[in-house]
């Protein structure tokens, strides 16, 4: 039996038995089906456009029921949405009545489409099956296997009769014309069964090479035209189309084309060559994207213009539909074109939460406190510097951005805005309340917070000071660890200035109620006590003193360069263990901003490394502080470039003066050290307004008084037992070619495991095979990536496209592309390409 057949007389016996149904489809499967459906004695309401109409028609059918009970027709809902599992979800859903006072369809798994197609089919099961793991097949093709066997001959040379898989292979699969010559009489099957299916004639005289071309573009301009509705299609004169029924079976076709991997590259190569030939992108209108697939490659290139200029001009909303349409784009197989996309759903989720957050500024007369809430709490104001940090690197990873340029930018001076309007309230607020809030952990109580009370328990603590870690960083790290153990991210209100030698003498041992600042020389010294703290050196030798042999440091970079045998080695027996890194700092206040913006988020999958690391070497509890935080703009204009007042002073950067004023200055914010917690003989401490400096330079800075600067984070993990290692997994790297031409190359990751559902795994590009080679690329920005940790998702069963960003400086012969267990550090399966990039 016709699947549609089945699903109709199944959702006709559920309105007979239950008279009111609600059709819940959240794949949107059987949309077009429903439009036609016909129903014995039932009214059918569709929920597709407006929602209140549908309410309105629907509460009009559910009274003329109650009304007159059996003389009244029934009720059918469609609904492009799953049924609500929770109680809030069942709640917002305005047809859930519907379905108490009758029955839900769709929402179990035999009312799917593929249980749905099984029942209706027993017989073409393994069919069915696979026609489901290679992609999401429509009705038409599954009726389509229901029909006798029409095509013998066609069937004996291709493997199959199907229409729309016989079009689709006609369509990408070059070898298509020999396996039809080997059997006698296939030819004639093939052109009927084109001409009766798809309604293609075939032309006088066309011989048999040229069928397959011929047909390619009837149907991909078929498509086309069928999606651009009802646009002008100047220049497709004399170019055969279908029309009718026949439209349906040539877009099936194409779709069929892009879904199957095996077919995926040589439709692309007949698509490349229908445009070139046909002319296709001048048919395009140049003001919209009515079309939500493409067909060609230029369409995604008008739908990427289109897309940013909507969102130049505030329509956000257009915006996100024209990228949700094109993230099964068979286009975005290429790893550039992926990335550009990317950067466009940044832009979109960057002005969605910026709009969204703009209600939720506590105001002028909130205190530094409610501040510190507002922008710590999971809804908080911390994740639009998440989501421009995000932005900024899916940005600076693009080979290619002229199209997003002006979308990007206008990006940016929403940051800003958004930045200096938070700055407008909060900076008064210090001003007038003093820093840290009473009721905020300060950073001088990391330590003993974090460390002491682990230790004298006999736990192994790792103690990771990060220079520059924004709290909204460690809001990514947070999650990237949870899969490690039990988590707890505590804000943390910043010692002042926030200069990394005060930030990380407030996160040494004893430090609450004894870090000062002396003058030595003219010049601001964290102190406690009596131990001077001027520099890394001088902090580590004070941890020295107080525990001896327990204590063993290194940095980040150096833990991560050891094997395992030298970490354990060299570890053995230490009790806190603290690990230094300076990246995110040094990326900044670098010279290249473009490599700060692409390399700041790698430094969180690093932690996330030596985690892995340090846990196996067993390592109990992690702590994680920051001496600061930090704002990263694309620049600083010269009007933001104030002159600081003169004085005598002990601490002069571009964010702060420590010491004795003699004038005042406009655009600055004079403060009694002892109001902001700074214990010093100096009388002043002057911050500039808003997000100004005192000293040109980069867009990157600290030092001053601002939320991303002063809230930081107390994240400890408490790793779990480390468990066994895993099963063996199958892992399987593969592309396109043997050599690579580009920066980016866009590799295909398939994972399958009957154990496992998912893995997480680490992508790297390495400058050739051996122990001894360096790490040369990382995966870049995709959907698959969780920035958090740097590791890639895999999904059993599935496809992962994963898109490799080189280093520039890399100019060898031959790189090896990893998939590496993060836990084991074992390679699952490498690939090595060859350099032919064009110098």
């Amino acid at each position: 039996m016709r699947v549609s057949t089945f699903v109709k007389r199944t959702v006709q016996d559920y309105i007979d038995r239950h008279r009111v149904v609600v059709w819940y489809d959240g794949e949107g499967v059987f949309g077009s089906f429903v439009t036609r459906l016909e129903l014995r004695d039932c009214a059918i309401v569709l929920a597709t456009d407006s929602r209140l109409d549908a309410r309105r028609r629907a509460d009009e059918a559910f009274l003329d029921i109650c009304d007159r009970g059996a003389e009244a027709p029934g009720l059918l809902v469609y609904v492009s949405q799953t049924w609500g599992v929770t109680e809030a979800e069942r709640v917002a859903d305005m047809f859930e009545c519907f379905a108490v006072a009758g029955t839900a369809f769709g929402d179990q798994e035999s009312e799917q489409v593929q249980s749905l197609a099984r029942q209706a089919m027993p017989k073409a099961e393994a069919q069915i099956d696979r026609l489901f793991k290679e992609g999401k097949p429509t009705l038409r093709v599954l009726d389509g296997l229901e029909k006798s066997s029409g095509y013998p001959l066609l069937k004996q040379a291709l493997g199959t009769e199907s229409p729309v898989d016989v079009g689709a292979l006609l369509i990408a699969d070059g070898t298509v014309r020999e396996r039809i010559a080997v059997v006698e009489g296939a030819q004639a099957d093939l052109e009927r069964l084109l001409q009766t299916e798809f309604g293609f004639a075939i032309a006088e005289g066309l011989d048999e090479e040229a069928l397959a071309p011929s047909f390619a573009r009837y149907a991909l301009l078929s498509e086309l035209v069928s999606a651009l509705s009802d646009e002008t299609h100047e220049g497709l004169e004399g170019h055969e189309l279908a029309s009718g029924d026949h439209v349906e079976a040539a877009v099936e076709a194409c779709a069929r084309a892009r879904g199957q991997s095996a077919l995926r590259d040589g439709y692309m190569r007949r698509a490349d060559e229908v445009e070139l030939d046909v002319g296709v992108e001048p048919m395009l209108p140049t003001g919209s994207c009515p079309w939500m697939v493409d067909t060609f490659r230029c369409q995604d290139g008008a739908a990427l213009r289109v897309a940013a200029s909507c969102l130049e001009s505030g329509d956000v909303p257009a915006a996100s539909a024209i990228a949700a349409g094109r993230r099964d784009s068979v286009w975005l197989s290429d790893a550039e074109r992926a990335l550009i996309w990317r950067v466009l759903e940044r832009c979109v989720d960057f002005f969605t939460l910026a709009t969204d957050l703009e209600k939720q500024l506590p105001g002028s007369k909130a205190t530094p406190q409610q501040w510190l809430t507002a922008y710590c709490d999971d809804s908080g104001l911390w994740r639009l510097d998440r989501l421009q940090r995000l932005l900024e690197q899916s940005y600076a990873e693009c080979v290619s951005t002229a199209a997003l340029d002006t979308a990007v930018e206008a990006a940016r001076v929403t940051y800003r805005t958004a930045a200096e309007q938070m700055q407008a309230d909060f900076l008064p607020a210090v001003a007038e309340h003093g820093w840290p809030p009473q009721e905020a952990t300060r950073a001088t109580q990391c330590y003993e917070r974090g460390v002491i009370t682990p230790v004298s328990e006999g736990q192994r603590v790792a103690y990771f000071l990060v220079d520059a870690l924004r709290y909204e960083m460690a809001r990514d790290l947070a999650e990237g660890l949870k899969s490690l153990g039990e988590i707890e991210l505590t804000p943390v209100a910043s010692s002042l200035p926030t200069t990394t030698p005060v930030g990380m003498a407030a996160l040494m041992p004893a430090a609450d109620g004894a870090l000062s600042l002396e003058d030595v020389a003219g010049e601001a010294i964290p102190v406690i006590g009596s131990q001077r703290l001027a520099g890394s050196a001088d902090r580590m030798s004070y941890l020295k003193t107080l525990l001896g042999d327990r204590f063993e440091d290194v940095t980040l970079n150096d833990l991560l360069s050891m094997t395992e045998k030298k970490a354990t080695a060299r570890f053995t027996g230490r009790e806190i263990l603290v690990v230094r890194t300076q990246d995110i700092d040094e990326l900044g206040e670098g010279a290249n901003l473009l490599l700060a913006r692409q390399m700041m988020s790698a430094v969180l999958s690093h932690l996330r490394k030596a985690t892995d690391l340090l846990a196996g070497l067993g390592f109990t509890r992690f702590v994680f502080v920051a001496d600061h935080g930090h704002v990263l703009l694309p620049e600083i204009p010269p009007g933001d470039v104030v002159t600081a007042p003169s004085g005598d002073w002990l601490l002069a950067k571009r964010r702060c003066r420590l010491g004795n004023a003699h004038t005042t200055a406009s655009g600055t914010l004079a403060l009694r050290p002892a109001d902001v917690g700074i214990v010093t003989t100096a009388r002043d401490f002057v911050v500039p307004s808003g997000m100004r400096v005192f000293t040109a330079g980069g867009g990157y800075f600290h030092e001053g008084i601002s939320l991303q600067e002063c809230v930081l984070p107390l994240l400890v993990l408490k790793a779990g037992a480390k468990g066994q290692a895993a099963g063996q997994r199958d892992v399987h790297l593969s592309y396109k070619s043997d050599r690579f031409t580009g920066r980016v190359i866009g590799v295909r990751i398939t994972y399958l495991n009957l154990l496992e559902p998912q893995l997480h795994v680490r992508v790297e590009a390495f400058s050739g095979p051996g122990n001894k080679a360096t790490i040369v690329g990382h995966a870049a920005d995709c959907p698959a990536l969780e920035s958090a940790t740097g590791l890639v998702h895999l999904a059993n069963g599935e496809d992962t496209q994963v898109p490799v960003l080189i280093d520039n400086d890399f100019a060898g012969d031959v790189l090896e592309i990893r998939v590496i267990d993060p836990a084991t550090g074992r390679t699952l399966d490498a690939l090595s390409l060859q350099n032919d990039m064009l110098d």
